[in-house]
């Protein structure tokens, strides 16, 4: 008896096809009670891995499923 047997795998064709873009509309002052919203979208397939810096400081890596991921700031830079 001859038994086939038919394996399919599935990975995806861009794997370095991730991109980001972030972007921000808000106003930051020093006596607002309010944080400024800076948005970091992605393209690709989740888990996103980013980095970015504050006044030229790389403030580490993030690892998200969220897209867009959401950075909440009082400060400039």
């Amino acid at each position: 008896m001859i038994k086939r047997v038919l394996a399919v795998l599935f990975f995806p064709f861009f794997v370095n096809g991730q991109s980001a873009f972030i972007a921000g509309n808000d106003t930051i002052c020093s006596n607002a009670l309010d944080s400024a919203k800076v948005s970091v979208s992605f393209t690709g397939v989740s888990p996103f891995t980013f980095a970015y810096s504050k006044s030229g400081e790389v403030q580490g890596s993030v690892t998200t499923t969220v897209n867009p991921h959401i950075i909440w700031t009082k400060e400039e830079g």
